[in-house]
């Protein structure tokens, strides 16, 4: 076989000994990538989807003509990564394992940052500058003049700063630590490499891994994936609180509640799929078996969208268009995928059998399109693929035709078993927050492997009818935890160590003198535990101390009346717990309540979600002027989408910026109310006319809403300031202004029907 003509069978077997030893040690962990795609990588227990069952193609992974060494990628439960590498290194020999460096080249934000302070502006400036300025090529910051003007200010350094940052395009910045490939060797590594210790201790050659691969050395990328630990998480919380063990593995993927739950407005938290552009996708795609949810993933990429292949292929599934093939070639190919380029292998797989290029070749070919950096690399492929194609009977209009939609791929398609691999991850997350959502939910408080704030999943944890209970120095320890409530259900109790300043040395003393007996005051805790007076303080302002004093405002001028008389906390010489003064009543003055506005500061000052939303301080003011809520927003319009536009104005917190370069200058903001998000989208002009605003963080915004099934979005025509929190509300839209801009927005809706699709590609 290939693996044994290459001499592959040990590395195989090598990294077999890896994934054994990181289950026996109970690590949860799978491979994927490219590897997914091998017979002999699924039987051995290295990857966890069966090739043949999924229709997938060992020669994207490996053949005869293959130079170089594979990559078998293998994702660990992030928490527990270094405890492999650690075994690794001591199996292995710590001489003849290290870890491979990647060079760090400019970008637009660091290029901008450097020659900005090396010009001399202050770094006040210079954190603006790179917070308003997406991460793009440093080559693009000529289509970011006018926000650059607007921060920096007309300055004679100004052109040279555009110029510099220009240059410094693609230019090596420094070498840092790869984040998985990690080098074994026979020999020590130092016969091939120089040897460096990275930042965090870590061995590094001084090599990438393109010059590792050159140096025919075998790589293993040991990668750390935050959504597996959030699975083991929750099913530890699901075993210790519920008595029930879950073997994920073993769940049927076929499950109709798991799905629907996909296909819903509800994927916060769910693996891959919880974008705003995901959320829109699924609604209009309805994935309903696990091929679906394959194909779902890879549909989501630049490669799909760019090429106009999201739309025909969601047509041709529903059986809305007919499937059609550029030649009876392609159909063999394409078959499963209605006709549409959607995957890697499809590529190698039409360069060999349409244009008859070998394996190597074809591989090739596809190396190529995927390393893609300039048009004239691709058009070079041109004349060996069209060439190709005539001697096996194609006509050169056919095959020109079939290189332009392969090339419109370029280097932004999705690996099949990719996609097949990670899909059994986003099954797991959805199968887990339908049946476990409390333990699932405080698994992802947990580890926050997604894009959304803490607020927002509390939020969505609430919408799920699962309480959040704030730290409580007499119950919370050093994790997101479940506590069953008086009705017999589970509410979240959040950790000691949400509070800022709260570190786990000091959450994990706290809960070793607990041991010794509950607190039962904060002069109590004040003796018993050593901790600077910040953390005290952050834990009276976030109510972590209500339950042993009268009020947060009543700790905290405690904390203060015993800082003054006795010093650090737990560090008092003069005094044991019997003997401990008390801080009498004549100490406190009679301490007003804490009202909303301080109490939403404190909270998110303290532990980063506040226990009431923001926007739902000012709702009754909202509600006077016709401000509706998100969630209402979605009854507005049924699922069949009304003739004529419908013009709402919505007022929430932007949860999300961005400007994705595949579509076509399009900006996305995601606003949040106490009900729910919603994705706004902004054309050009709007974002021209209103520019001045989006940097604020509150918004009231008007616009048509649009609508997909269950998704919907606002196509926005106009923009105010939340000029007031509390005590009324002022920035009302009137009905007069703004109407061109709507008019514009909603011809752009008209004229581009993939507003909405390019318009949710907010993840790429």
């Amino acid at each position: 076989g290939v693996i044994t003509q290459l001499g592959l069978e040990e590395y195989f077997l090598v990294v077999r000994e890896v994934v054994e030893e990181a289950r026996r040690q109970g690590i949860r962990c799978y491979g994927r990538g490219s590897a997914a795609n091998s017979i002999v990588a699924y039987l051995l227990g290295i990857t966890g989807v069966d090739p043949i069952a999924h229709n997938l193609l060992f020669e994207r992974f490996l053949h005869g003509g293959r130079k170089g060494t594979p990559d078998i990628d293998i994702d660990f439960d992030s928490e527990r990564r270094n405890e492999i590498i650690t075994w690794i290194e001591n199996r292995f020999s710590i001489e003849q394992t290290a870890m491979t460096a990647t060079i760090v080249t400019y970008q637009l934000r660091n290029a901008l940052r450097d020659v900005a302070k090396a010009l001399g502006w202050p770094m006040d400036t210079v954190n603006q500058l790179t917070k308003a300025i997406p991460s793009r090529r440093a080559r693009n910051v000529r289509e970011y003049r006018p926000q650059l003007l607007r921060i920096l200010g007309e300055s004679p350094l100004f052109e040279l700063l555009v110029d510099l940052v220009e240059r410094l395009d693609g230019l090596p910045r420094h070498m840092g630590l790869h984040v998985g490939g990690m080098v074994l060797s026979r020999k020590p590594l130092y016969h091939f490499s120089p040897i460096q210790v990275s930042a965090n201790g870590v061995n590094m050659v001084q090599f990438d891994k393109n010059d590792v691969e050159a140096l025919g050395l075998v790589k293993l990328d040991v990668l750390g994936l935050r959504m597996l630990a959030t699975l083991s998480e929750g099913r530890e919380l699901v075993a210790r609180h519920i008595n029930k063990e879950i073997d994920l593995d073993q769940i049927p993927l076929d499950d109709p509640k798991v799905y629907d739950l996909i296909c819903s407005n509800s994927t916060v938290g769910l693996f891959q799929i919880e974008s705003q552009g995901q959320i829109h996708l699924l609604a209009v795609n309805q994935p309903r078996s696990f091929g679906d949810l394959i194909a779902e993933i890879a549909l989501f990429r630049p490669g799909p969208l760019q090429g106009g292949m999201v739309h025909p292929f969601i047509r041709r599934r529903k059986g809305q268009e007919p499937i059609e093939y550029d030649h009876p070639g392609l159909e063999p190919v394409l078959a499963d995928t209605y006709g549409i380029i959607l995957f890697q292998e499809q590529i190698l797989e039409i360069a060999h059998r349409f244009a008859g290029m070998s394996l190597s070749e074809a591989d090739n070919f596809r190396s190529l399109m995927s390393k893609y950096r300039d048009a004239s690399e691709m058009e070079n492929m041109r004349d060996t693929f069209v060439s190709g194609a005539m001697e096996r009977g194609v006509s050169e209009l056919t095959s020109n035709k079939v290189f332009d939609k392969v090339s419109k791929f370029v280097g932004y398609g999705f690996c099949r078993s990719h996609a097949a691999a990670f899909a059994k991850i986003v099954y797991q997350s959805a199968w887990m927050k339908c049946y476990y959502p409390m333990a699932y939910m405080a698994a992802i408080m947990q580890h926050r492997p997604g894009m959304y704030s803490l607020m927002t999943l509390e939020q969505e944890a609430k919408h799920w009818k699962v309480p959040i209970q704030l730290p409580d120095i007499k119950r919370s320890a050093t994790r997101y935890d479940l506590v069953k409530t008086a009705d017999a259900k589970f509410a979240i109790l959040k950790p000691l160590t949400s509070i800022d300043h709260v570190s786990d040395s000091i959450a994990r003393d706290i809960v070793w003198q607990r041991m010794n007996g509950t607190f039962t005051s904060v002069e109590d805790l004040y003796e018993r535990v050593t901790m600077p007076r910040d953390a005290l303080d952050s834990l009276a302002r976030s109510g972590a101390l209500d339950s042993i004093s009268a009020s947060s405002r009543d700790a905290l001028w405690k904390i203060g009346v015993l800082a003054r008389r006795l010093g650090t906390a737990g560090q008092s010489k003069n005094h044991t717990l019997f003997h401990m003064p008390t801080v009498s009543l004549q100490d406190i003055p009679c301490l007003p309540e804490l009202h909303a506005l301080e109490r939403l500061s404190w909270d998110y000052q303290t532990h980063h979600a506040a226990r009431v939303h923001p926007i739902s301080l000012i709702r009754r003011s909202l509600s006077e002027y016709g401000i509706l809520p998100i969630a209402a927003c979605r009854r507005l319009i049924p699922l069949d989408a009304q003739a004529s536009p419908t013009v709402i104005e919505i007022t929430g917190n932007i949860i999300m910026r961005q400007r994705p370069p595949t579509a076509n200058g399009i900006m996305f903001l995601t606003l949040e109310d106490e009900t729910g998000f919603i994705q706004c989208v902004l054309s050009p002009p709007v974002q021209e006319a209103f520019d001045h605003l989006l940097i604020l963080p509150t918004l009231t915004i008007q616009g048509i809403l649009q609508a997909a099934n269950h998704w919907r979005g606002l196509v926005a025509g106009k923009i105010w300031p939340v000029k007031g929190l509390l005590g009324g509300y002022s920035g009302y839209p009137s009905q007069s202004g703004g109407q061109d801009q709507l008019n514009k927005g909603h011809e752009l809706s008209e004229s581009n029907d993939e507003i909405s699709d390019t318009g949710m590609a907010d993840a790429i």
